[in-house]
């Protein structure tokens, strides 16, 4: 409990005090990577409650990099056509 009293008062310095909102075109894979690699050091310092999370982001980068790469198929069939 103590450590996630340190991580809201960490995460409420370094985030910003007015809402940002994203279109889902601003979220690349890369960074969803670094989000990824940020959860790992997370979960690291403060425990498993964080894993759901890390789990959602890798899931989200597989489904990005596999419908990146049906669209390279669709081009390229479309090219050789």
């Amino acid at each position: 409990m103590k450590n996630q009293i340190q991580l809201k008062r960490q995460l409420d310095k370094a985030m910003p005090k007015q809402r940002v909102f994203l279109e889902e075109s601003d979220i690349t894979i890369v960074l969803l990577e670094e989000a990824s690699l940020i959860m790992a050091e997370i979960i690291e310092k403060y425990g498993d409650l964080y894993i759901p999370i890390f789990a959602r982001i890798l899931e989200e980068i597989e489904n990005r990099k596999k419908n990146q790469s049906y669209k390279e198929i669709a081009l390229q069939m479309l090219n050789n056509k």
